[in-house]
């Protein structure tokens, strides 16, 4: 994991050099990166990472891209949607299919990334959590239960590096 976030570092410097997007960059990745490790062994998203994550995203939104108004679409866009899945697959269901601290960890992401990379983010993470799905299914012979938070957090790292560059891609295209 240390090596993962020297990495990252390197790369933000790299692209922003010093400063509060460096910063932002920093904090979020290696937020991320301690998700991913935390529910990877325990399947938890801790509360003093996703919460956290909210209020200083916004704070830093104030000052650095996305802006105020993407980071606050991202949070209520992001939290609200994995929200009413969650909401809809329990009440459908009649058991819990997704967890309130993927709702929070979505909601960080919002406030990081603004609404548009938060979005792909999301996207990235259910096209690999899918991937993940089917070769687990193939090798275990019966479905299971899938963590997400790791793809969610990863995801959003990646979202990080080359998002932007897939967002102009995509809105060249319209």
């Amino acid at each position: 994991m240390s090596v993962c976030l020297a990495l990252l570092v390197a790369f933000y410097y790299q692209h922003d050099r010093f400063g509060v997007v460096f910063l932002k960059n920093c904090v979020f990745a290696s937020g991320m990166l301690v998700v991913t490790r935390i529910h990877h062994r325990t399947l938890l998203i801790p509360n003093a990472i996703t919460l956290h994550g909210i209020a200083t995203g916004l704070i830093f939104s104030i000052i650095t891209p996305p802006g105020f108004k993407s980071a606050v679409l991202g949070v209520l866009f992001g939290g609200g949607s994995l929200f009413l899945m969650a909401e809809w697959y329990r009440r459908s269901a009649g058991k819990d299919g997704l967890g309130m601290g993927l709702v929070k960890l979505q909601a960080a992401i919002g406030a990081y990334l603004g609404w548009k990379l938060m979005l792909l983010a999301l996207l990235i993470a259910v096209s690999a959590g899918t991937v993940h799905a089917g070769f687990s299914t193939v090798r275990r012979g019966s479905q299971h239960n899938i963590p997400f938070g790791g793809h969610l957090a990863m995801s959003s790292i990646l979202a990080t590096i080359v998002g932007e560059t897939i967002i102009r891609w995509y809105e060249g295209l319209l």
